[in-house]
């Protein structure tokens, strides 16, 4: 399992850029397709030319958020992918938030993108948008009927934003259920967007569990990437490569790249 995650990033612990896309179509502050894109395509830019491994694109911005997207906001998140996809030949991953897989695979298959990141997968949670049930089963067996099995599954385990509604459950138990349903890796958060991932929790998994890969999903910083990378295999960073402005700061990310590479 080790060994098919580095040989995706082509790297031992992979930092791996976020694009977060502007608010989608239907969504008041949707900016029209054309800038849709070019907004995409420049944090795309600034996180390659700063040296990342991979690539996750997302609607983050699509504010407040549904379980599913209607099916124009699906074509309009496949446009980014699409643009992005022919940027680069870098591991892209797509995360249709807040947990419209079939939408992540769908776009990730036919865009050639090679993971999905799937925010509920083995636990049962609760969020302002209702109850959302845990799939993996229906998850895995979706990928199958695309005969998308090279596309890999990133699942977070009791992830942020949400509630868990199993009382008591500990988080190796979430992590046992994702590596045993098919998971190629667990992703561990705090309890935010741009919080720090509390290190405890990284270490609970990872001792549990050494052979599968564990990525943290939030919260690394200039500050803290040396002790957070020395127990995790690789994360996700978005926030704190942004500017004032919201946009991806090249410098940067080209910082965060040096100071992992100087571990």
């Amino acid at each position: 399992m080790m060994q098919e995650f580095q040989q995706l990033f082509n790297t031992t612990k992979p930092f791996i850029g976020m694009v977060h896309l502007r608010p989608s179509v239907g969504y008041s502050n949707y900016p029209g397709q054309s800038a849709y894109i070019q907004h995409a395509l420049a944090d795309a830019h600034a996180l390659i030319d700063g040296g990342v491994d991979g690539l996750l694109i997302e609607n983050d911005r699509d504010q407040p958020p549904t379980v599913l997207v209607t099916s124009e906001q699906r074509a309009c998140i496949a446009d980014a992918v699409a643009a992005i996809r022919a940027i680069t030949a870098l591991p892209l991953g797509v995360d249709v938030l807040l947990n419209d897989w079939r939408a992540s695979f769908d776009i990730a298959n036919a865009h050639h993108c090679q993971f999905v990141r799937i925010d509920v997968f083995v636990d049962r949670v609760s969020c302002p948008a209702g109850v959302i049930e845990p799939e993996a089963s229906a998850i895995m067996a979706y990928r199958s009927s695309l005969h998308a099995e090279h596309i890999s599954v990133f699942a977070d385990i009791q992830v942020k934003h949400k509630q868990l509604l199993e009382n008591e459950k500990p988080l190796t138990t979430s992590a046992k259920q994702a590596i045993e349903a098919g998971a190629t890796g667990v992703v561990v958060t705090g309890s935010a967007t741009g919080y720090e991932t509390p290190l405890a929790r990284i270490r609970l998994v990872k001792d549990a569990y050494p052979e599968v890969p564990v990525l943290v999903g939030a919260g690394i910083t200039a500050q803290n990437v040396h002790e957070q990378f020395a127990l995790c295999d690789g994360a996700f960073v978005g926030t704190s490569l942004k500017d004032a402005h919201d946009r991806v700061d090249v410098a940067r990310v080209r910082a965060l790249r040096s100071m992992i590479d100087s571990r």
